[in-house]
């Protein structure tokens, strides 16, 4: 699954930089505070936090369910087009950062800890002069790290799911816009196996859902 969306992720930010190429997208035009033109290709860096619902599957619902949360680093790149107020586009993002906490199914500890998170999305939004509003839809793709604490090895585990969400980018400058956003992702209830002192093939963490809040600066070619 990671070969896949490193596969999806070259092929993004090759569209993206061939579009950068084109003569007519990077025509050099008067900056207009009163107008502003997303259209074109975009990337940036955003910092954020990431909040993950995991899920013991042998006793569910559980108090000793964990809750992995932390500090989230991301970088995105994507294409838009504009006609009239409306904004079209799509994106590609990346992130990592220290997500993990440990859950504990009839006691045991079982570390989860996030390795990455992705996100292929489309985008459609309005825009208002200086401000557009939008709302994104896609796959997204996970790793996380499980232990288990009954006698089993450490897996690395990769999940695949859905992402939608919605937020509000805010020019600065002619070519550059900060942004506000937040993200749900299903992850659809997955979980791996492990052969342990309760036999073979337990499942004993179920990745569930979760949810980005995050805040990025952006930079127009």
């Amino acid at each position: 699954m990671f070969r896949t969306f490193i596969a999806v992720w070259f092929l993004v930010v090759s569209s993206t930089l061939s579009l950068a190429a084109d003569p007519v997208q990077n025509k050099e035009v008067p900056f207009d505070e009163g107008r502003f033109d997303w259209g074109g290709v975009y990337f940036g860096i955003g910092v954020g936090r990431l909040d993950i619902s995991v899920e013991d599957p042998i006793a569910n619902p559980s108090p000793t369910n964990a809750t992995p949360s932390g500090t989230i680093f991301s970088g995105f790149a994507g294409f838009n087009r504009q006609r009239g107020n409306f904004v079209f586009g799509f994106e590609a993002d990346g992130s990592v950062g220290n997500v993990s906490d440990t859950n504990a199914p009839f006691g045991f500890l079982t570390p989860v800890e996030m390795e990455f998170l992705a996100t292929v999305r489309g985008r459609v939004g309005f825009a208002s002069n200086q401000t557009l509003v939008f709302a994104t839809g896609g796959v997204a793709f996970a790793s996380f790290e499980i232990t288990s604490g009954l006698g089993g090895p450490v897996v690395s585990e990769q999940f695949t799911g859905f992402t939608v969400g919605a937020g509000i980018d805010q020019m600065l400058d002619e070519d550059l816009f900060a942004r506000l956003e937040y993200a749900y992702f299903d992850l659809g209830d997955e979980s791996p196996t492990f052969n342990t002192i309760l036999g073979p093939d337990v499942r004993l963490t179920t990745i569930d859902d979760g949810h980005v809040f995050r805040v990025s600066i952006g930079k127009k070619l």
